[in-house]
């Protein structure tokens, strides 16, 4: 029996409080029928009193009188007598004369009635016995000091009651205490809320409406954060939980100090590595933002919540240790992660927030990192669940009440409720930096590793964010001994940050080409404008939208690439794929950015594959292909610099959207004279000498040819050589026999049919 009983304990401490056979719900009529608190009249029996006094040592009560203390154990057996003191409650502790739960009965400290069978009026003479005496101890003897200095340091901390103080203890050891979970189980057979708490009622009589409050989730200790009902609680426990497992560990088995509490929720900040200089693009908005953080420090005024949102690696994180520097605040902010490294739920961190912001006092400062996790999801499958949106009263009152302010901080703020949205006194955007600014963050992170002219195309790319530069010119610099040139080095830069973009989603950075291709020239493309004067003329009014249209490879990008470096303007370049989401609204969203972005940098806009989302809106079959154009056409109207569409499909977009064009340019195959003037440029630039008048003949007979044909031969030149002219003409007709659009004898011109 022994030996069942100890595997029968090792196998409920190895799978936690496990269930047992359901009892019917009798709970409600054993409440009504228990007695007062108040010790029982009438001696204990003779026998059952000689029992007591000659037991052997391990049968007296949890704690020895002469240590005047009531431990925690004492704590445990008291409010288990006191659970199962009326006669219902006792015929469930026992059943055929044996004890339902061995664990509970030594927890009673009745061991001597375990593996024997059960005189049940003795064993109830001897519980009243038992029972009596540890009221009288309980009355008599102070509880025992771990347990006063803990919870006392607690008290002070929040500024807790006595009551709420009692209410607090009694969870915080329900929680953790394995005997006293079983006892709700034998007690509470449906696992039900209302009778745990009529059981909680007869532990801690004297704070019934803090009692009430706490299963009813209201009252100061949730305002606090002390307590919560939600996710994330033991099997057949169905009341409030004390917010943090690791704190409620340290109040019974540790000693704890306000430092020590603190730490498990907060910590200091690292000393920020930039200035304000680093964020001149925020310039407009930070000079109203830091007076207010100011006053609102010095008024200790309620409610104030900044909200800093971006890309990942763009300096939030910073920008908060600036803030709290310039202020001379205390900054803390609030841990992502408990003692053994494992990541806080949701549900923990929001109570973390209350608590932390109750408990810094004075010119503090909480920042809440990774914030997105505790707002709903933006996911259009996930219908607004999350931590927040079953707590969206709760979370409007922390935004709200919070006593002192909190900085969130997020990747993103599609997950942020408008309702919630409108509580940050500051929802601030932290994008990747303008192109000169991104330029000075190259220069200064790994001005030393890359050319200018590298640095020059790395500052186009508008997705590299500052920490990714600064951490790959770390690597770089690190293992430099093992490249073998600069542009081994290069290279090698170029590769990770492309990893890295990769797993961010992100697209990657073009190769390192030579900053302008030594044959272009606007000579060479066939279109009905002057584009050199065109490139004059913006450079005087640079405020357009140009439709550009006409077949592959008939140069439409590379002219906008060449017009940009004339007008001495970085370029936006975003394809289809970069815009299109498969979700609902946000590839209006990602449209709206990229404007936002280019009139940040002055960049010039280009918007590749346009036909792609700039359909026809009298033929769209769903409404947010007609958003789609909307967006798109709003932006165009109101941006302030030059925006460009490309694509090869005119008769695809949408007829109302092309009179918001400035100028649609036709970019045809080429003319005779162009395709024999290129040919030239390209054996010169290949060195293999000047085209004969045969080769120049036959190649202005190609009546589809594209500056972008003449492109692809002249890279197959890299791996396979080309020793003349005339096979450098033999293989553009190769390469118009694999055209859509016919070979050799195809007539020329786009409409043609």
């Amino acid at each position: 029996m022994r030996f069942l009983r100890g595997a029968g304990r090792f196998l409920k401490i190895f799978a936690g409080v496990g269930p047992l056979m359901s009892y019917p719900a009798w709970y409600s009529g054993f409440m009504a029928d228990s007695p007062t608190f108040s010790s029982p009249d009438g001696a204990a029996d003779t026998e059952a009193g000689e029992n007591l006094s000659s037991a052997s040592p391990d049968t007296h009560e949890p704690h020895e009188p002469s240590r005047r203390e009531f431990t925690r154990r004492d704590l445990v057996a008291l409010w288990l007598y006191r659970w199962f003191r009326s006669r219902r409650a006792r015929n469930v502790l026992v059943r055929r004369n044996h004890f339902r739960d061995d664990d509970v009965a030594e927890a009673m400290n009745l061991q001597r009635w375990v593996d024997r069978e059960i005189d049940r009026e003795r064993l109830f003479r001897e519980m009243d016995l038992r029972h009596e005496r540890l009221e009288n101890r309980f009355r008599s003897e102070p509880l025992c000091h771990q347990l006063r200095h803990n919870f006392g340091v607690l008290r002070r901390m929040v500024g807790l009651t006595a009551a709420e103080e009692e209410v607090v203890r009694f969870f915080v050891v329900l929680q953790h205490d394995s005997d006293l979970l079983d006892g709700v189980r034998l007690l509470d057979a449906d696992e039900s809320e209302s009778a745990l708490e009529e059981l909680a009622h007869q532990a801690v009589g004297k704070a019934g409406e803090e009692l009430r409050q706490a299963f009813s989730g209201a009252g100061r200790l949730h305002d606090i954060g002390l307590l919560h009902h939600g996710e994330g609680r033991p099997r057949h426990f169905q009341g409030p939980r004390f917010f943090s497992n690791d704190i409620a560990q340290d109040l019974l088995r540790g000693r704890v100090s306000e430092e020590t509490l603190l730490r498990e929720i907060v910590q200091p900040p690292a000393t920020p590595s930039l200035t304000y200089r680093d964020f001149p693009h925020l310039a407009p908005t930070l000079r109203i933002l830091r007076p207010y953080l100011r006053q609102a420090l010095r008024e200790r005024r309620p409610g104030v919540n900044l909200f800093l949102y971006g890309p990942p690696g763009t300096g939030k994180t910073e920008l908060s240790r600036i803030l709290g520097r310039e202020m001379r605040a205390d900054l803390q902010e609030l841990s992502s992660s408990d003692r053994r490294g494992h990541p806080v739920e949701p549900e923990e961190r929001l109570q973390r927030v209350r608590f932390a912001s109750r408990i810094l006092g004075g010119r503090s400062l909480l920042v809440v990192d990774e914030a997105e996790d505790l707002f709903p999801s933006g996911h259009p499958l996930l219908f607004g669940r999350g931590p927040a949106a079953r707590h969206k009263a709760w979370l409007h009152r922390t935004l709200e009440e919070n006593p002192v302010p909190v900085i969130w901080i997020s990747n993103e703020i599609g997950g942020v409720d408008p309702a919630n949205a409108r509580r940050f006194d500051f929802l601030l955007e932290v994008p990747v930096p303008p192109r000169t600014q991104r330029i000075r963050i190259l220069r200064r992170a790994c001005g030393d590793l890359l050319s200018a002219g590298v640095l020059e195309q790395l500052g186009d790319s508008e997705h590299l964010a500052p920490a990714v530069v600064e951490r790959t010119a770390r690597i770089i610099r690190t293992t430099r001994q093992t490249y073998t040139d600069r542009k081994d080095r290069e290279q090698s830069f170029l590769r990770l940050v492309n990893q890295t973009l990769e797993g961010q989603k992100l697209p990657r950075l073009p190769g390192l080409a030579p900053a302008q291709d030594p044959i272009y020239d606007p000579r060479f493309v066939n279109c009905g404008e002057d584009l050199a004067a065109l490139a004059d003329a913006l450079r005087d009014h640079p405020r357009a939208n140009l439709c550009l249209y006409g077949p592959p490879g008939t140069g439409k990008t590379s002219y906008l690439h060449w017009l940009a470096r004339k007008l001495e303007r970085p370029i936006h370049l975003h394809r289809a794929s970069d815009l299109l989401d498969m979700y609902v609204g946000q590839t209006e969203k990602k449209i709206a950015r990229a404007f936002r972005r280019a009139e940040e940098d002055g960049a010039l806009l280009l918007f590749d594959e346009v036909d792609s989302f700039l359909r026809d809106r009298t033929t769209a079959a769903r409404s947010w292909e007609v958003t789609q154009v909307n967006e798109l056409l709003t932006r165009m109207e109101s941006f302030p610099g030059i925006f460009a569409a490309a694509t090869n499909l005119r008769e695809d977009l949408d007829a109302a959207s092309l009179r918001r064009f400035d100028l649609k340019l036709c970019f045809d195959y080429l003319r005779p004279e162009q395709a024999t003037a290129l040919l030239g440029a390209h054996c010169r630039a290949l060195g293999i000498g000047e085209p004969g008048p045969g080769e120049q003949a036959a190649v202005a007979a190609l009546r589809t040819l594209t500056p972008g044909d003449f492109a692809n031969v002249a890279r197959q030149a890299r791996f396979r050589p080309i020793p003349e002219p005339a096979a450098f003409r033999a293989r553009l007709e190769h390469e118009l026999t694999l055209k859509k659009d016919g070979g050799p004898g195809a007539p020329l011109g786009f409409h043609a049919a």
